[in-house]
């Protein structure tokens, strides 16, 4: 479920992330009610489903920030691929290998 920086998220990831948040939810109190030792591993299926769907739509929010990278140093630019700070002089990056844009 890979969105890149910026992006827009789609309607089926949001859609599955709010479905196992629901499902984690409906889990939980379902073992919650039970009182029993299947209840309590209900529960804590619950519990973790709810805690992964949450985890999902955050990641999936980080995703659209934008890009908040320091400001290059003097002689420094970073990768705006990996975020590797690279000298000026640099064609390209020496973490990644892509190009890097040029110089202002």
């Amino acid at each position: 479920m890979s969105t890149p920086q910026g992006a827009r998220i789609s309607t089926a990831q949001l859609a599955a992330a709010v479905l196992f948040l629901a499902i984690g939810v409906t889990f939980l109190s379902v073992g919650l009610s039970l009182r029993t030792p299947s209840g309590f591993a209900i529960t804590i299926i619950g519990f973790f489903m709810m805690c992964g769907g949450a985890v999902t739509l955050v990641s999936m929010q980080m995703r659209r920030l934008p890009n908040n990278r320091p400001t290059s140093a003097v002689g420094e630019r970073y990768c705006p691929a990996c975020g590797t700070g690279n000298a000026r002089s640099y064609a390209f990056c020496q973490k990644c290998g892509k190009p890097l844009p040029k110089p202002t």
